[in-house]
């Protein structure tokens, strides 16, 4: 099944009542698990849960498969709501984000850690072959340039999310 990237956005859009810049993440052609894409929630704090975990749940499109945080609190809180969701026990949950990269059937990740992690993250998760969205990427020029060149040296796409311009 193939969907197209006009068809997710409108449908991303209406989920989240445009009120928020809901991550999106959109393969040409999406062979995650029930033809959707598939993606890893890394940082399970107040934005990855309430924010960007939220958003993920309102789209038929997407599946969240596993969450990562360094806090087994936080990561044991984004599991029982992605559980709890789907209504099954499938969440795999990591605490190491590292390992969740190692993960095969995840096409995507949403990164909503610390902004010190924003570029090392979304850099080896595009090395895994994943496609990225990442909370405000970049501190300084220099961490820009560098993740922009490797995003163009890539074939994956990544979305900057950028809340702040979108929320009140």
């Amino acid at each position: 099944m193939t969907i197209t990237r006009r068809k997710f956005l409108k449908k991303a859009g209406l989920a989240a009542g445009g009120a928020i810049v809901l991550p999106v993440i959109i393969p040409s052609c999406v062979k995650g698990a029930n033809n959707r894409i598939t993606l890893g929630m890394i940082g399970t704090g107040d934005h990855g849960i309430n924010w960007n975990l939220a958003a993920y749940l309102k789209l038929d499109d997407c599946r969240v498969i596993a969450a990562c945080d360094v806090d087994s609190t936080r990561v044991k809180k984004a599991k029982g709501i992605i559980d709890e969701h789907y209504k099954n026990n499938d969440c795999i949950i990591y605490s190491d984000f590292r390992e969740l990269l190692e993960n095969k059937d995840i096409d995507a990740v949403q990164i909503s850690t610390p902004d010190h992690w924003h570029v090392p993250i979304s850099a080896l998760a595009l090395k895994k072959n994943k496609d990225v969205c990442c909370e405000k990427p970049t501190l300084t020029i220099e961490q820009g340039r560098f993740l922009s060149n490797l995003v163009a040296g890539s074939k994956k796409l990544f979305q900057t999310s950028l809340e702040d311009r979108a929320v009140p």
